[in-house]
């Protein structure tokens, strides 16, 4: 964090009095976040050194608990969503091996070891027609 709070750039001009040397700021960036900062010992405020936005250290500070808490909260947020989605997908994982477990003992009361489904379609169909024609043969009796 220290890397983004640089104290004013100064110099002497031979006198002994100190110049402060700040970059002028072409414009001010809306919604900036004030992550770097220009520190002035002198008149004990902080300067942006993105939006060129002067305020007191205090108010820095409280700006940036406000700015991590809410960061802290949406990664708590994010880990609460993972272990959800984590949760579901045991839980998906489960009725796969349930639903898998009951086609096959399905196929193997059938008798089909292979796992082919062909020939229990072929009887069906020949146990449908059986029937179709033993209700014809009732009607036409």
């Amino acid at each position: 964090m220290t890397k983004h709070i640089l104290n004013f750039p100064t110099k002497s001009d031979g006198l002994g009095i100190i110049v402060q040397n700040k970059p002028e700021r072409s414009r001010k960036r809306l919604g900036c976040d004030h992550d770097r900062v220009w520190l002035d010992g002198k008149r004990r405020m902080v300067e942006c050194r993105d939006c060129g936005e002067c305020m007191e250290a205090y108010d820095w500070i409280t700006h940036l608990l406000r700015h991590h808490l809410w960061k802290f909260s949406q990664l708590e947020e994010t880990c609460r969503l993972i272990d959800e989605a984590g949760t579901r997908l045991a839980e998906l994982r489960r009725e796969e091996a349930n639903a898998k477990a009951r086609i096959r003992k399905i196929v193997n009361d059938t008798g089909e070891a292979d796992g082919s489904y062909g020939e229990s379609v072929i009887r069906n169909k020949q146990w449908r027609a059986e029937v179709k024609a033993r209700r014809e043969r009732r009607s036409l009796a």
